[in-house]
């Protein structure tokens, strides 16, 4: 995420003009998943959308320290200044919401993200689904080996998975990610940091994970 995607002039530029940065290390923490040692000098391997979600949280913050946004695991360049922009519309709705006596700004957060996953496509019935939409979304053995080998092919090629590609057999990873991203924000609203801190496992999970990536074919 550092040299490939915060990287990127126009995320940098979001960044610094709407937001105020922060990062702290999960390295430790029980819910927090493994991934393999590479020097600072490799060059970046090949990532989907979501991969990492125990390793990378990216929390949007009232200056409160109210969550109501988040984005876990891998996000490709494109894709963060598009969370950045939906944040920023989000946070605004919720600074106007301040002056209504009768709008909640849980419910803001709540409704936002709601109607976002209906844009993306999820069906009411998924929407409302309980339990993690982590990783896999349900997939066999042979789905997960048709990724692995597809993981291969574009690591040796350079290329870039599409999130939302029709018919890539990365589909149901993507979406199932951002599915418990979102979810999250809609069942705990604008809950403080600190709770997150205490308790990550609503986003996260509480079993193991293992992240790599590759930039060749070996």
């Amino acid at each position: 995420m550092r040299t490939v995607s915060f990287s990127q002039p126009d995320v940098c530029n979001l960044l610094d003009k709407d937001f105020v940065c922060y990062h702290t290390s999960t390295e430790g923490d029980a819910t927090a998943g493994m991934s393999i040692r590479h020097s600072p000098g490799d060059p970046a391997g090949t990532c989907i959308r979501g991969n990492g979600p125990q390793n990378l949280q990216i929390l949007f913050l009232t200056p409160e320290g109210e969550i109501f946004h988040v984005v876990s695991g891998f996000v490709p360049a494109d894709e963060l200044k598009q969370e950045l922009m939906f944040a920023k519309s989000l946070f605004d709705e919720i600074k106007r919401s301040a002056s209504k006596s009768n709008v909640r700004p849980e419910t803001i957060v709540v409704d936002s993200h709601r109607t976002r996953l209906a844009n993306f496509g999820f069906s009411e019935d998924q929407i409302e689904s309980r339990g993690l939409g982590l990783m896999t979304g349900g997939m066999s053995m042979p789905g997960m080996e048709a990724i692995m080998n597809q993981a291969g092919q574009m690591a040796r090629s350079g290329s870039q998975p599409v999130a939302g590609q029709s018919g890539s057999v990365f589909d149901s990873m993507i979406r199932g990610q951002v599915l418990t991203d979102h979810q999250f924000c809609m069942r705990y609203p604008l809950t403080s940091s600190e709770e997150f801190e205490r308790d990550p496992t609503p986003l996260v999970g509480n079993g193991k994970s293992f992240f790599m990536s590759s930039s060749g074919g070996n």
